[in-house]
């Protein structure tokens, strides 16, 4: 049993949960599913991973998902469209390395916090060193997500993790069975796709 806090986080992905009606309701109707249902894991906070969408559309569902976040007191991160972010005036921001590097320190002092997608210990070390609050690492297990990509290990995570001073999030083939093993890795918390887009 795991003796000390950590964090869920919960990444969507509306391909994942069924596509019938109109095209952003049914992910709107899961997450407010998964933070109704006291039989699961209740995230801390979302990431909004919604990268196939244009600016237009995703702007769009981040204020529907924005609002539904609020009312049931959890944190919404915005994740890759940091224009759409400023528009709406939010401040949580999540971005791959790279989109990360290219942020100027101006962009960057729009939000207060920024989380980083890191797949190497260098790349979570240089996230830290230009000014991000957390990042995620990954993939540490087998996730039918991405198949074929080779899992890092639960040595990899514990090597990215002390490595930083910031709190590193486990990613990839997450689930109730395996996050103990996370957290006694290092880990501050995990990031599930799977366990919470499918019903």
């Amino acid at each position: 049993m795991i003796m000390c806090t950590y964090k869920r986080i919960c990444i969507t992905n509306r391909l994942l949960v069924s596509t019938d009606g109109a095209p952003f309701d049914a992910l709107l109707s899961q997450l407010k599913h998964v933070f109704e249902d006291e039989s699961r894991m209740h995230p801390d906070c979302i990431i909004l991973r919604e990268k196939d969408l244009s600016q237009e559309e995703y702007q769009a569902l981040a204020g529907s998902v924005i609002a539904l976040c609020k009312q049931y007191d959890v944190r919404c991160i915005l994740h890759t469209f940091v224009d759409a972010a400023k528009l709406l005036g939010h401040n949580y921001i999540h971005v791959p390395f790279t989109k990360f590097l290219e942020m100027s320190e101006e962009e960057k002092s729009c939000f207060d916090e920024i989380g980083v997608s890191t797949h190497t210990v260098s790349e979570a070390q240089i996230a830290e060193k230009k000014g991000a609050a957390y990042v995620t690492t990954s993939p540490i297990f087998e996730t039918t997500c991405k198949p074929g990509v080779k899992a890092k290990g639960l040595d990899f995570l514990r090597e990215v993790s002390y490595s930083v001073q910031i709190p590193v999030y486990a990613l990839g083939g997450i689930h109730e069975e395996n996050i103990e093993l996370c957290v006694l890795n290092g880990a501050a918390g995990v990031c599930m796709m799977s366990e919470y887009m499918r019903s």
